[in-house]
């Protein structure tokens, strides 16, 4: 499954999630090495490098996809002049972007109504040579800060950053909290994935999609799941405090 993913992942041609994938790696190494277990990081990059390598052959195998692969990767680092269409499409909207939260910075244009209002902020730069070929049609910012300020205001964005921060801090409690086994490694897991997704949408619009919208919800819900399921099943915790109450218990077995 891993591979397969890892296949599908190229494919997509994802620029920005490949940089997301990369992200929430290093966001899962940096809680192990947080947590003492230094030793796991080397194998977890030693695994994540042989099934990635493995999608990578196997991809570059299929003709399409692999002169896609190889010119999304020419274009990194590229202006966007040079870059084409995939860049120049995501300068344009960013740019009516910007004109939306400088005419309503406080509460924005209003709720999911970016579709709407992105046509009417195009005809000034239409017009110039970079721009002329693009399409009009625009779903979403490619960039959910800016997105979310640009419908819902200062006021939007500042909560949506605010309860995206109370969740880190709360992720990284429960973590600290349990022991190390697969229900902190899980939580590991959920905080690195939607960090790498959260990368993915400030060049992508992922977030606007049912699919993956509903998958980053589920992976937010599943820390607070996890310490419930945890707690009711009795597993001894991470924390000085816990461990010590938990050897009585083991002493009255022996």
């Amino acid at each position: 499954l891993n591979l397969a993913l890892r296949g599908a992942l190229l494919c997509t041609g994802t620029r920005s999630g490949w940089w997301g994938t990369l992200v929430g790696l290093a966001v899962v190494a940096g809680f192990l090495w947080r947590g003492g277990a230094r030793e796991e990081i080397g194998r977890l990059l030693k695994g994540v490098a042989a099934v990635s390598a493995a999608a990578l052959i196997g991809v570059m195998l299929l003709p399409g996809p692999r002169k896609m692969i190889i010119e999304r990767t020419k274009s990194i680092g590229l202006s966007f002049e040079k870059a084409g269409q995939p860049l120049g499409q995501r300068v344009l909207i960013w740019r009516c972007t910007k004109d939306m939260i400088m005419e309503h910075p406080l509460v924005g244009q209003g709720f999911n109504l970016f579709e709407l209002v992105y046509p009417w902020k195009q005809p000034p730069y239409l017009p110039q040579p970079e721009f002329r070929s693009f399409r009009t049609h625009g779903n979403a910012g490619h960039n959910e800060i800016l997105c979310t300020w640009a419908e819902t205001g200062i006021i939007g964005v500042g909560l949506f950053l605010w309860f995206l921060a109370l969740w880190t801090r709360k992720s990284v409690a429960v973590a600290d909290s349990l022991a190390p086994g697969p229900s902190q490694r899980l939580v590991y897991g959920a905080v690195g994935g939607a960090a790498g997704f959260c990368v993915d949408n400030l060049f992508n619009v992922s977030f606007h999609f049912p699919g993956p919208s509903v998958a980053f919800w589920l992976v937010i819900a599943l820390v607070f799941l996890q310490e419930r399921f945890v707690a009711r099943r009795g597993e001894p915790s991470g924390s000085p405090r816990a461990g010590q109450q938990a050897r009585p218990h083991k002493v009255s077995h022996a």
